[in-house]
């Protein structure tokens, strides 16, 4: 980092399978690609990559609100891929994972933990907060700890969710407030991606 810029639009490098896999992204979404989501909301995430790096370097969030199979995880990991191409990191994962890393200490590699790792990382994606094999509160409390570790570092961080807006806000009134504060919503569409689409825009 420098100047205070975590990434540069002028780096631009390639995404490779190894950047998918630091991500912790599983192969259905590694060719997530904006050309391939709905229109009424693909437009509103190409405009999200194209200012990515002052997305991250501002330190904004991002709510992602939808059905099950409607594009949420897809349109997440096609940020994170973005911020790898100017020269940051990304990283996904869900809340149960989350829970586990913080109860055992699980690492990424030789001295890194995972909720470590996730505290400093330059874009959290949490993927499918609220749904219903997520943890209860005790989990819920570790999400919000995160949230706002990262919140009071102005690192960014999206959160995917089958919940409605209010429904998340109700259950999640704290990391509402800091994620809408430092950033916006996004509703995706209905439309199930699992029915004829191999290309990782699903979920």
């Amino acid at each position: 980092m420098t100047d205070g810029f975590r990434i540069w639009e002028k780096w631009d490098h390639p995404v490779t399978v190894d950047h998918m896999i630091a991500m912790n992204c599983g192969r259905r979404f590694w060719n997530a690609d904006p050309a391939k989501i709905e229109a009424n909301y693909g437009k509103v995430l190409t405009g999200l990559c194209q200012e990515i790096c002052s997305f991250i370097n501002d330190g904004r969030c991002l709510i992602i609100s939808g059905p099950s199979f409607s594009g949420k995880t897809a349109a997440a990991v096609i940020l994170g891929k973005h911020v790898f191409r100017y020269g940051g990191s990304a990283y996904i994962i869900r809340p149960n994972d989350l829970l586990e890393a913080k109860e055992t200490g699980k690492e990424i590699e030789d001295g890194c933990d995972v909720w470590g790792y996730c505290e400093r990382i330059d874009l959290l994606i949490l993927d499918d907060v609220g749904s219903p094999d997520t943890v209860g509160r005790f989990g819920e409390q570790h999400v919000e700890n995160m949230v706002r570790r990262r919140y009071n570092k102005m690192l960014s961080t999206v959160v995917t969710t089958p919940l409605a807006p209010v429904k998340f806000s109700e259950l999640y009134p704290s990391v509402w407030s800091m994620l809408m504060n430092a950033g916006s919503l996004l509703l995706v569409s209905g439309q199930d991606w699992t029915k004829g689409d191999s290309d990782g825009n699903g979920s």
